[in-house]
C-alpha cells in the first residue's frame, strides 16, 4: 500500500476538477484505490491591484503499490499524464512534483504527512512570509473591528427574533446569536435549523441607521458574525465548520465514515468556489439594463459559461454509477453542507433566470433541478423561506 501527496495553487478549481473527474477511470485502472482525498481552500495572493484569487489544492491518493504509483506519475513513462493531471493547472511537470511514501503504521503515515507539510511550509519564499505577517496584523485589526461592531449593535437593541420563546437580557448573553443583514447568511440559518439548535438572529440594517462606520462596505464585509456565549466566529465557512464541530448532532461534514467525510469536505469546499462564480454571474447579469442584452449574456457570456460549467459538474455528481440508484445528495445518501450550498446557488440563479424567461437549469440540468426541489422541500428550508 502506498500514498501519493500533491499540493498546488490553481487559478480555476472547478475547471481543473472537471477535467480531473473525466480521467478518474485512468487512475483506478492503474492502481488508485478508491477516490482521492481532495482538500481546497480559497486564498488571495499579491496586494493592491495585483491581488488575485487562487485555490490552494491538496490531493492524497492511495495506491496499491509504490512502484505502480511512481510509474503512473512519471511523465517519462506515462505520456498521458499531462492530460490526466492537467499539468498547466497542477504543475505536474515531473515525478518530483509528487511525494511518495509507503504505508507503515497509521502513526507512521501521519508523521510523514506532518513532516511533508512542514517541509512545504519551509519552502515558502520571503514574499509569501511577509504576506502572512501582514495577514496576522490585519487579523488583529479585524478582531478589534468585530468587537467594536458587536458592542455598538448590542447597545442598540436585543436581537429582532429568536427561535422559540423570547429571551431576557440576562439569557441573551448565554444564547447563540447570528448577526447578519436581512436576506443573507441563508446557509448558516439552514445549518442551525437542520441541527435544531436554538439561536437568535440580529438583523443588521446598515443603510437605515446606527453608527456612521456601519454605513460602508467595510462594515458589511464583517458580516455574518456568530456569537456563542463568549466565543465570536466571523466568516461564512468558519461559522459552518464551527457549528459542525461544536454541535455534532445531525452531522453534515465530519462523518465517522472516512470515505463519506472526505466526500463531504470536498463538496463543501467546492461549493465555496461555485458560490463565487454564481454571485459573479448573478451580479453581472443583474447589472445590465437592456433586457435583450441580459438574456444573451445570461446564456452565452463568460460569467454564464463558468456558472454552467459548475452546474455540469454537479449534474455528474448526481448521476448514479451503473446499476446503482440515483444519489439523493451531492456526496451520496447523506445530506451535507454541500447540498445546502448548491441549493442556495441554484435558488439565486434560478430566480434571476426566470425573471428573464430562461429555464436553463430546469431543462438542461434535470438532476440538479431535482436536487434543488428535494432540498427545497426540507422543513428547515421551508421555514427559512417563509420568514
Amino acid at each position: 500500500m502506498a500514498y501519493v501527496l500533491a499540493r498546488r495553487i490553481l487559478d480555476d478549481f472547478l475547471q481543473w476538477k472537471q477535467i480531473f473527474d473525466e480521467n478518474a477511470d485512468s487512475l483506478k485502472l492503474n492502481g488508485c484505490l478508491g477516490e482521492p482525498q481532495v482538500f481546497v481552500s480559497e486564498i488571495e495572493l499579491g496586494s493592491g491591484p495585483e491581488k488575485k484569487k487562487k485555490f490552494d489544492l491538496t490531493l492524497i491518493f492511495e495506491w496499491d503499490s509504490l512502484d505502480k504509483a511512481k510509474q503512473f506519475f512519471n511523465p517519462n513513462v506515462n505520456t498521458n499524464l499531462e492530460k490526466i493531471m492537467v499539468s498547466k493547472l497542477l504543475n505536474a511537470k515531473s515525478e518530483k512534483s509528487f511525494t511518495f511514501f509507503e504505508k507503515g503504521s497509521e502513526a507512521s503515515m501521519e508523521t510523514k504527512l506532518e513532516d511533508e507539510v512542514k517541509k512545504r511550509l519551509q519552502q515558502i519564499d520571503m514574499k509569501r512570509s511577509l504576506e502572512i505577517s501582514q495577514a496576522i496584523k490585519n487579523a488583529d485589526g479585524l478582531c478589534a473591528r468585530i468587537t467594536g461592531l458587536l458592542k455598538h449593535l448590542n447597545s442598540v437593541t436585543l436581537p429582532a427574533q429568536f427561535t422559540g420563546a423570547s429571551v431576557s437580557a440576562q439569557e441573551y448573553d448565554r444564547r447563540l446569536v447570528l448577526y447578519a443583514e436581512k436576506g443573507t447568511a441563508t446557509r448558516i440559518k439552514l445549518s442551525l435549523e437542520e441541527k435544531q439548535i436554538p439561536y437568535g438572529v440580529f438583523l443588521v440594517d446598515i443603510e437605515a441607521g446606527g453608527a456612521d462606520d456601519l454605513k460602508n462596505e467595510s462594515a458589511r464585509s464583517l458580516l455574518p458574525i456568530l456569537k456563542d456565549g463568549d466565543v465570536i466566529v466571523h466568516e461564512l465557512g468558519a461559522i459552518l465548520e464551527y457549528l459542525e464541530i461544536t454541535y455534532p448532532q445531525n452531522q453534515m461534514l465530519y462523518f465517522a465514515d472516512r470515505s463519506l467525510r472526505a466526500k463531504a469536505l470536498t463538496r463543501f469546499h467546492e461549493v465555496q468556489a461555485f458560490a463565487i462564480q454564481t454571485n459573479e454571474f448573478c451580479r453581472f447579469v443583474a447589472s445590465l439594463t437592456e433586457r435583450s442584452e441580459a438574456i444573451s449574456v445570461a446564456q452565452t457570456g463568460p460569467a454564464a459559461k463558468n456558472f454552467y460549467d459548475g452546474l455540469r459538474t454537479y449534474e455528474k455528481y448526481l448521476t448514479p454509477i451503473t446499476g446503482a440508484k440515483d444519489p439523493d445528495f451531492v456526496a451520496g445518501d447523506k445530506i451535507t453542507l454541500g447540498d445546502f450550498g448548491l441549493y442556495v446557488c441554484v435558488a439565486a440563479a434560478n430566480s434571476l433566470l426566470q425573471s428573464l424567461d430562461i429555464r436553463a437549469i430546469e431543462e438542461k440540468y434535470p438532476r440538479v433541478w431535482k436536487h434543488y426541489k428535494r432540498i427545497a422541500a426540507r422543513p428547515c428550508v421551508m421555514k427559512i423561506i417563509a420568514e
